[in-house]
């Protein structure tokens, strides 16, 4: 059988799609902050800014449920900017603490 995932098992795969949707959100920001009509510009920056902010704080809360380091932040930094979720979500073992979440009865 294959083994969950440590975030699907801990039950913070939420987490990284509010991320995902969050960066999605920023993107429409800066294309319309860059092309959209004058008007719509700093609500655009506002949207931008504030959804960038919040995808950074769930891809941080993302943590190992044993020493509590986040683990979406060590993806972010230690895997490739166009694979840091997949390697996230492959995750079967805590890469700081080696905590398996099968570990727990």
């Amino acid at each position: 059988m294959p083994q969950r995932s440590m975030i699907e098992s801990s039950h913070q795969t939420w987490k990284v799609n509010a991320a995902m949707a969050a960066l999605v959100l920023a993107g429409i920001g800066a294309v319309v902050s860059f092309a959209g009509p004058r008007q719509a510009r700093l609500g655009a920056d506002l949207v931008l800014f504030c959804s960038g902010f919040m995808s950074m704080g769930f891809v941080r809360s993302v943590r190992c449920p044993k020493c509590r380091k986040s683990l979406g932040w060590w993806a972010f930094r230690h895997s490739r900017l166009d694979r840091w979720r997949e390697d996230l979500e492959s995750l079967t073992s805590c890469p700081l603490c080696g905590f398996r979440d099968a570990d727990v009865p």
